[in-house]
């Protein structure tokens, strides 16, 4: 969190009505796998082999013991890369509520509230190998006039 004002308001001073409510910036990490995912996906580090018989590849502490003996060290064919925009900041989102608190009858608590979030820096994703939209969907892109973009 970063900053956060708050209010609690006993209208008649008898704890019947009460007016409450808030508003803040609220900041948090974002779930770090995302971005460790840079580390182990480099295009580099990674292959994979499938065996349904345990005793093909026992365990071997020489970590070339089961290396292909085709390997070129050339890139493979295709890899994930998972990239970070230098300037990333953690996600922030500004929040805002008020609320009223009312006692009624048998000893109930009704409560109304309005609450107005909005994102100060989100997160966004991309996935840089999509090609550029390459033509409208019809319906709504073509009633607007709207254009394929990339």
């Amino acid at each position: 969190m970063v900053a956060r004002l708050g209010f609690n308001w006993d209208v008649a001073g008898n704890r019947e009505t009460q007016v409450r409510g808030g508003t803040g910036l609220f900041t948090g990490p974002p779930l770090y796998v995302w971005i460790s995912n840079q580390v182990g996906n480099t295009g580099v580090l990674t292959g994979f082999d499938s065996f349904s018989n345990t005793k093909a590849r026992p365990w071997n502490p020489n970590p070339n013991a089961y290396k292909p003996a085709d390997v070129t060290g050339a890139p493979p064919a295709s890899y994930q890369l998972a990239l970070t925009d230098p300037d990333f900041k953690f996600p922030q989102v500004w929040r805002t509520n008020v609320a009223v608190d009312q006692r009624l009858p048998w000893d109930l608590i009704g409560t109304a509230e309005f609450i107005y979030s909005k994102d100060v820096n989100g997160i966004s994703y991309i996935n840089a190998n999509l090609p550029a939209a390459q033509t409208n969907l019809a319906g709504a892109d073509a009633a607007r006039g709207g254009r394929a973009t990339g």
